[in-house]
């Protein structure tokens, strides 16, 4: 099925008749020319699909859109960049979409480059996601496809760190960074990435980002992501993970901003003892819709996963949680446990939670749950009698059910920023605050 919009005709006129530019970009436009009439076969998702049936994203959000390439500013993303200089040493820096090559520095024999041979794009290809509609737009538009390789043996708990940053130099306008992380033999990589918008004024954008992560035998990833985009913003986010034998993925995903967010997260476990835990927290107020899409597959025997989502709904915000776990026939022995709660604080917010179990084979261990509800009536009555106000009492039972999700992270560091903000802070940062008010007073204040 084919179908006009504005992005299919932008993506249409600039990849059928361009030209590479260099060398550089030769291989990655091939690969474009190859993918771009399967992105035209897509319809646009919608409701009548079983994985976007509650999505509020339209065809529409895109009509308006600045879909041009942007030059990298850097000057009001330097000041953030500076409150994480004692935090954050290692970092890659994303301004607008488009790295930072200057901003950006790394360990010593780790580096990210562009993926310009055309054998190691045909490899990376076969991680890309080239069946969802947003995962083709990705690769489509993104101007260059970036690979960060962790070495064999490689073990350091400093953090290497992604930051996303959004300015308001450009209006409607979409970015689309595409990394892709590959870890290798007995290594081991704690990673943090922050999507943050700095400007003065909310204004509308689209963030469509994708991350690869590809953990070879016995490779472990820690991995937190904190979303914070603009409050009129849509964020699209896709990550992708293969996972070899004894390889370990654990992620933890803070979602904050934006009107309206997706986040997809597609797990295979291809061996033997790979293990994969999810753990996520959506806080949404207003109008905000937070939609959690999660699948794993159990591909190999003796191979396990566990999910734990917890949503805070006020206002007439709507949380979507969708996990979906697959265990092939071959996948015996294999562990599956999932866990959906939700508290709802406003009268018209609403919680959508869809577990999914697919299993194909005998001797598997498997459980899902979901709980939506107001906060405990007699955990805040028997706070109140011990003389603590009603306000204070429901902050400490806010902090005890965010809490769990927070503390999923084994760096103190990363605790600490997420606790400083969800829990301390998490009033004091309004979308129409000032650039330097933003990095003082609101998210990363050390002292």
């Amino acid at each position: 099925m084919t179908y006009a919009s504005s992005i299919v005709n932008y993506l249409t006129n600039e990849i059928s008749h361009k030209e590479p530019v260099d060398n550089d970009h030769m291989h990655l436009l091939q690969l474009k020319k190859k993918l771009l009439p399967l992105f035209k076969m897509h319809s646009f998702p919608s409701n009548s699909e079983e994985f976007f049936r509650y999505s509020k994203i339209k065809e529409s959000d895109f009509d308006h859109l600045d879909f041009n390439p942007v030059p990298v500013t850097s000057t009001s993303s330097t000041l953030l960049l500076n409150q994480f200089s004692n935090y954050f040493k290692h970092k890659i820096v994303f301004v607008d979409g488009e790295l930072s090559q200057a901003q950006t520095m790394l360990p010593k024999g780790i580096f990210i480059n562009k993926i310009t041979n055309r054998d190691e794009l045909d490899e990376a290809a076969k991680l890309l996601d080239q069946k969802s509609f947003f995962g083709l737009m990705n690769i489509l538009h993104t101007r260059n496809i970036y690979q960060v390789t962790i070495p064999p043996d490689y073990k350091s708990s400093e953090i290497i760190s992604t930051f996303h940053i959004t300015t308001d130099n450009f209006k409607q306008h979409m970015s689309t960074p595409c990394v892709l992380i590959k870890a290798l033999e007995n290594s081991y990589a704690n990673l943090f990435s922050l999507h943050l918008y700095l400007g003065i004024e909310s204004h509308y954008y689209v963030t469509n980002s994708a991350l690869y992560l590809n953990l070879k035998k016995n490779a472990v990833i820690d991995f937190s992501k904190l979303q914070m985009e603009s409050d009129n913003s849509l964020h699209i986010s896709t990550i992708k993970a293969c996972l070899d034998q004894n390889a370990i993925l654990n992620t933890q995903l803070i979602s904050l901003g934006g009107k309206n967010s997706r986040e997809n997260q597609h797990i295979s476990l291809l061996d033997q003892n790979a293990r994969a835990n999810l753990y996520g927290l959506y806080d949404l107020k207003n109008e905000m819709q937070s939609d959690h899409y999660v699948e794993i597959v159990h591909q190999y025997e003796k191979t396990y996963s566990h999910q734990l989502f917890k949503g805070i709904l006020k206002d007439q915000s709507h949380g979507v949680f969708t996990g979906k776990v697959s265990i092939t026939k071959d996948a015996k022995h294999s562990v599956s446990t999932q866990l959906n709660k939700n508290i709802i604080l406003g009268e018209k917010a609403h919680m959508t939670s869809r577990p999914q179990l697919m299993i194909d084979t005998d001797d598997v261990k498997c459980t899902h749950g979901a709980t939506t509800g107001q906060m405990d009536a007699e955990q805040l009555f028997y706070l109140k009698t011990r003389g603590i106000d009603d306000n204070q009492a429901k902050k400490m039972l806010y902090h005890a059910f965010a809490r769990e999700i927070i503390e999923a992270s084994p760096c103190g560091k990363i605790r600490q920023i997420l606790n400083d903000y969800i829990l301390n802070n998490k009033e004091t940062l309004s979308s129409d605050q000032s650039v330097t008010n933003r990095c003082q007073h609101g998210i990363f204040s050390f002292t």
